[in-house]
């Protein structure tokens, strides 16, 4: 619980369950409406539940929450042995500190790590979100960009224009140090972080290269070192879509299908990535199903609250993407990933990967279970040289990106009615279909749309 207002600190005494090094504390919201044992809902990580919690109203509405000590003391923790824990809190922020009785540092009735009210400045980074920061921390996932982007820049040459679409300019700072010599980065978010980022990267490492603020839409030749980009590069990352892998994908697809049509990106250019294969896999996710659909008895009350507004639309969450990471939650995986369609960005195609060309890819379900949704992630795949390629295909060498990593959330779609798969219909061949559509939305809401269907 929170420390009460009238001190905002205060200190519990806890049993380590293990010996180990102490390096922060987790901590997450439990809400109670009522006295009942169904009344309850919690975040409490999944890994951290028993049989004993099968009561408790798992949600995921609300983000568990991790605090590390960030310095280098080493808190050595053994177990069976109480540690004394300091928690403070302010109105916008809770810390804790570690009272080490096997220290011979400071007072251990005061502890000199407790943070008071005002005291210090919060150093939380509040920049960047924590899924960026891993991304920007993948060092596999630059080595491939800046792989293709060498690979471009050979190709075409250092004096060839070199566009990056992406917000924070990663790809045209990479261009810029390895020589490029017109290169123009365009960043698109209405915030200032990501422009922000792309100068002081641009002027820290005194690297000449053209950083707009605008959206694409509005970008002419005179934008544009050299008016017509011979590389369009991109991570892709747009801030406005953090998170949502496909939508990524998909806007990156877009913009270069708009800025070729507009004579803005040569029709011979290179494109960083190349492809794009979105890939989908069949799961059981009660979890999910659970935090995402109808909550309270029969008549839509939770301790005679009315959810029936809320219920309005979590019913609803088979006909729209729910953007998670999915390692955090328990899921069993019933299929292997099957490709569902490329996005194909040199020729600005979107193809289907059917075999019937009848638009339906197929994957076969590999486990028995329940079948009650569909997880979809992106590879992108990026054209480097021989030497650092992973394969290759018609001759041509690639290095790959995946969306299906920690460092990136996933899309998770919710199927309308569960599927119950059987040992025996595994080995008869049971297959799901999957088909995905693009640009046929008549009204303009969605960029693409799913069917489903289960053949036994």
């Amino acid at each position: 619980a929170l420390p009460p207002p009238t001190g905002r600190s205060c200190s519990k005494q806890i049993v380590a369950s293990s010996n180990g090094n102490c390096n922060g504390v987790l901590f997450w919201w439990e809400l109670e409406l009522g006295d009942s044992a169904d009344s309850m809902y919690s975040t409490k990580p999944i890994g951290f539940f028993s049989d004993s919690d099968d009561s408790i109203n798992w949600q995921d509405h609300w983000q568990q929450n991790l605090f590390l000590f960030g310095d280098t003391q080493v808190r050595k923790v053994t177990g069976g042995c109480p540690v004394e824990i300091n928690v403070s809190h302010d109105d916008t922020s809770i810390s804790f500190a570690m009272n080490d009785q096997n220290s011979s540092q400071g007072d251990t009735s005061r502890p000199a790590q407790r943070r008071r009210l005002n005291q210090e400045e919060c150093t939380m980074n509040r920049c960047i979100s924590s899924t960026r920061a891993l991304q920007l921390n993948d060092t596999s996932r630059t080595q491939t960009l800046r792989d293709a982007i060498m690979y471009a820049l050979e190709t075409k040459g250092m004096d060839a224009p070199l566009l990056d679409l992406s917000d924070m300019g990663i790809c045209a700072l990479i261009a810029a140090a390895a020589g490029a010599t017109r290169v123009t980065s365009i960043e698109s978010s209405s915030g200032g972080i990501p422009a922000l980022a792309a100068t002081i990267a641009q002027i820290g490492n005194n690297f000449d290269f053209q950083i707009i603020q605008a959206q694409a839409d509005h970008v002419t030749h005179a934008y544009i070192l050299g008016e017509i980009a011979e590389i369009v590069a991109a991570e892709p990352y747009f801030e406005m879509l953090e998170g949502w892998s496909l939508q990524e994908a998909l806007n990156y697809f877009y913009l270069v299908r708009s800025m070729k049509h507009r004579e803005l990106i040569s029709p011979t250019s290179i494109s960083i990535p190349s492809v794009a294969i979105l890939m989908a896999v069949v799961v059981e996710c009660e979890d999910f199903c659970k935090a995402y659909g109808q909550v309270g008895d029969s008549k839509e009350k939770v301790v005679d609250f009315d959810h029936t507004p809320v219920n309005f639309f979590g019913n609803r969450y088979h006909t729209y993407d729910v953007s998670l990471p999915v390692s955090e939650y328990k899921y069993k995986a019933l299929s292997d990933a099957f490709c569902v369609a490329k996005l194909l960005y040199d020729e600005v195609k979107i193809e289907a990967a059917d075999e019937k060309c009848d638009g339906w890819s197929s994957g076969k379900i590999t486990r028995p279970g329940k079948c009650q949704g569909v997880i979809f992630y992106v590879d992108y795949l990026c054209r480097v040289s021989k030497e650092k390629a992973t394969h290759q295909k018609d001759g041509v060498h690639y290095a790959s990106i995946t969306t299906s990593s920690a460092s990136h959330r996933q899309v998770v779609r919710k199927l309308q009615s569960p599927t119950i798969v059987t040992e025996a219909d595994v080995q008869k061949g049971a297959t799901f279909f999957c088909k995905a559509s693009f640009d046929d939305d008549i009204d303009g809401i969605e960029d693409h749309c799913f069917a489903f269907k289960i053949v036994k």
